[in-house]
């Protein structure tokens, strides 16, 4: 069987371990408010979290505001299986059923509560128009996530057989002697966005934004995948072995490092208020683009416990831009609904295979036949999310001091995945057992739905996020250090809706 391992120098890219097959990065934009609307904010972001989701909507904060946010996500264990053949034995005939091929791919993410996001702006007016800057100081935590290959019952493997193999007993019933390849693994990684952004009132009825980041990468992942071949028809006695082991080999990878980059983010914000004779438009439009940062961090690979390759793993935060539009259809009623596409092949530069044992093509040695001259490849789509939100707010009081707001909302989010798209074996059943295996994931249906209470200078919001993959739970603080100023071309008097 020939080295799984290539030696590749020492490439800057993605690998298909299974572990970096996806990853879950929060791009819903941060607050309570703004999760309940689905994310649809570029458009009706209006005060300290604005600095997140459009920078140009911090034009409407009139007083230093301070945010802060908690969180709780969970999600649910996807397993992809495919199978070519069988292990049964007919025991009249012996009959089998071989080459058999069964591959199993396992992404389990443990539950995370963070302090996911925070915010402070402080607003100030400039030159002889008083025209209106305002500067802040944000951090999101653009991913945690904490995964394992295996979930208890079901593990990350590959297992074949073939004619050449004889038969054996597995608890008591006969089967064609099969060889595995169980994968433990497990990783733990958190991209933190620390910014510093701006906004600058150009005329009354519109704004701009820009965002500048500091983003930082930490990250621990290892596998070890163990080639369980008690009768050694498989394992190839030129590798280096462990004295102890001398039917198994064991392939394993360890990264431990840390990066950062500078990412950056533009947006506008058009609110044409002098178009209308009350001073104040129903209709507000909103367009951001947001650069992601690009990360890498070093990545050893091990044969049988003796360092076999080092190269660096790159993690790379899509490009995202999108436009919004929301109106205010009565003082209570708003509507919000936005348009954001996500570049998710950026994560494809320099995308290195061949790392990963099981999609390796080299897992059945020359067992299934492969053909040097084609490559195995793999791809992810860029991706749309439609968002839609609406908000229902009511004020309590004669005087106002004191209000209520309900959200709810719709969006819905891509397949992420990587997905192979071609495998280099001579056979086309067990290209097509390789495709089914390590397929892409699906689309999937986003509700939100949530409240807050204001009373004076304080809000307290909570919303959550529910799909048939996926549950958020998002809790946020809003203080202002005095009462809002009334801004023209907010609602009524009020400095936010």
């Amino acid at each position: 069987m020939a080295t799984l391992l290539l030696g590749y120098g020492s490439p800057r890219a993605l690998t298909d371990e299974e572990l970096f097959r996806e990853f879950g990065f929060a791009f819903t934009v941060p607050g309570a408010r703004n999760l309940g609307m689905a994310g649809a904010a570029s458009a009706t972001a209006n005060d300290a979290t604005a600095a997140m989701a459009n920078p140009a909507g911090l034009h409407f904060v009139t007083v230093p505001e301070f945010f802060a946010e908690v969180s709780y996500t969970t999600r649910d264990t996807q397993v992809y299986r495919s199978q070519l053949g069988s292990l049964d034995v007919d025991l009249v005939t012996g009959q089998r059923d071989l080459p058999y091929l069964g591959l199993t791919s396992v992404n389990q993410v443990e539950d995370a509560t963070d302090f996911s996001s925070f915010s402070a702006v402080w607003p100030m007016q400039i030159g002889r128009q008083q025209r209106r800057l305002n500067l802040s100081l944000s951090m999101q935590k653009m991913l945690s996530e904490e995964k394992n290959l295996s979930d208890g019952e079901d593990v990350t493997e590959a297992r074949f057989a073939f004619e050449s193999f004889p038969n054996t007993v597995v608890g008591g019933m006969i089967q064609a002697y099969s060889v595995g390849t169980r994968v433990t693994g497990s990783s733990d990684t958190d991209i933190y966005y620390w910014n510093f952004s701006g906004s600058y009132e150009i005329s009354r009825d519109f704004s701009i934004g820009a965002t500048v980041t500091y983003a930082t990468l930490d990250m621990q992942a290892g596998s070890v995948t163990g080639v369980e071949d008690p009768l050694q028809l498989f394992l190839d006695p030129g590798h280096p072995r462990y004295p102890a082991l001398p039917a198994v080999d064991v392939y394993s990878t360890r990264v431990d490092g840390t990066d950062s980059d500078v990412a950056w983010t533009l947006g506008v914000h058009l609110h044409p208020d002098s178009a209308f004779a009350s001073g104040f438009s129903p209709w507000r439009f909103g367009a951001v683009y947001r650069k992601g940062a690009a990360f890498a961090v070093q990545e050893q690979t091990y044969l049988n416990g003796l360092p076999d390759q080092t190269f660096a793993n790159n993690v790379i935060v899509p490009d995202r831009y999108s436009f919004a539009v929301s109106y205010q259809a009565t003082r209570r009623w708003l509507i919000s609904a936005e348009y954001e596409r996500i570049e998710y092949s950026d994560m494809m530069e320099g995308y290195q295979s061949g790392v990963n044992y099981l999609t390796s093509g080299r897992v059945a040695g020359e067992a299934f036949p492969i053909d040097p001259d084609v490559s195995v490849n793999y791809t992810v789509d860029d991706g749309s999310v439609p968002r839609l939100g609406v908000e229902y707010a009511r004020e309590l009081g004669a005087e106002g001091k004191r209000s209520m707001s309900f959200w709810g909302g719709y969006y819905r989010q891509p397949d992420s995945r990587i997905r192979m798209t071609q495998f280099n074996s001579t056979d086309p059943d067990v290209n097509a057992t390789y495709l089914d295996a390590f397929r892409g994931g699906e689309p999937s249906d986003h509700f939100t739905v949530g409240g807050g209470y204001s009373t004076g200078r304080h809000a307290f919001q909570l919303a959550g996020d529910i799909s048939d993959i996926s549950t958020r739970v998002v809790g946020s603080y809003l203080f202002r250090w005095t009462s809002p100023k009334p801004v023209v071309g907010t609602l009524g008097e009020k400095a936010t809706p």
